[in-house]
């Protein structure tokens, strides 16, 4: 998640050595040999599965992300901000403090390019147009898919939490920047559209749910462009199908 927020953000840059997520994967484990992050699990084949920081150093960089106006963090009601001169910060963290809805956010972080949710809440819904990182935490769409996020056409990572739902909308293609669309807690598989083919940026389809994942069109499996640009991937198609098969070891 950590590596997919950095690429979305755009502080990877291309190489013709390593892959983009090679590239992130290098950088994270050079800050780890120099004790700046810990590795908190490994998985199984031994690579770091989730990562932390000590708290002083956590301190000093959330400070330093203040002080530069790269970040900033949203812990209580009394947490107000200030939007003189250039401080507007471009990514927003709410960490469950201040209820308010996202449209008030938006209206105090009107340039807000990042924005990350660790609550429920009314979404009532306003999104900056120029939104890359959506990551709407808790809050849960039941039985509909939120239509409103596929005006944002600079979106890069998306994660959000549905139920009930078993088809994405054809307007995906919409966001034609996307590299990572994360799905949180549904009771289905979702039908992905045959749009899906026109987001040349896609590298990650991916469901939190170990039961559910994606199932393609496949009447379009054969003469679809191919899954060669996806890294991973929640299936929920037999990976049987010859067809599928074609596709997956080009």
């Amino acid at each position: 998640k950590l590596i997919r927020f950095w690429l979305a953000e755009g502080f990877i840059h291309d190489s013709e050595l390593k892959s983009l997520e090679g590239i992130a994967e290098s950088y994270l484990m050079e800050l780890i040999s120099r004790s700046l992050v810990e590795i908190s699990k490994k998985k199984s084949n031994g690579e770091v599965k989730t990562c932390r920081l000590h708290d002083l150093l956590r301190d000093f960089c959330q400070l330093k992300a203040k002080e530069e106006n790269f970040l900033h963090i949203l812990r209580s009601l009394n947490d107000g901000f200030v939007l003189t001169g250039q401080s507007n910060p471009l990514r927003v963290c709410d960490q469950n403090a201040r209820n308010l809805m996202i449209w008030e956010l938006m209206l105090e972080f009107p340039n807000v390019r990042s924005l990350l949710l660790f609550r429920e809440d009314d979404l009532g819904f306003w999104l900056p147009k120029l939104l890359r990182v959506l990551d709407l935490g808790e809050l849960e769409f039941v039985a509909y898919f939120p239509m409103e996020v596929f005006l944002l056409a600079h979106l890069r990572y998306l994660a959000l939490r549905i139920r009930g739902v078993n088809f994405i909308p054809a307007a995906i293609a919409n966001l034609s920047r996307l590299q990572t669309f994360l799905l949180r807690g549904n009771n289905y598989d979702c039908l992905l559209p045959k749009t899906i083919w026109n987001i040349k940026t896609l590298r990650h389809l991916w469901t939190t749910d170990p039961d559910t994942g994606f199932m393609f069109p496949v009447e379009n499996l054969e003469v679809s462009p191919g899954l060669d640009h996806l890294d991973s991937l929640s299936l929920a198609i037999d990976p049987s199908s010859q067809s599928l098969q074609k596709i997956l070891t080009k």
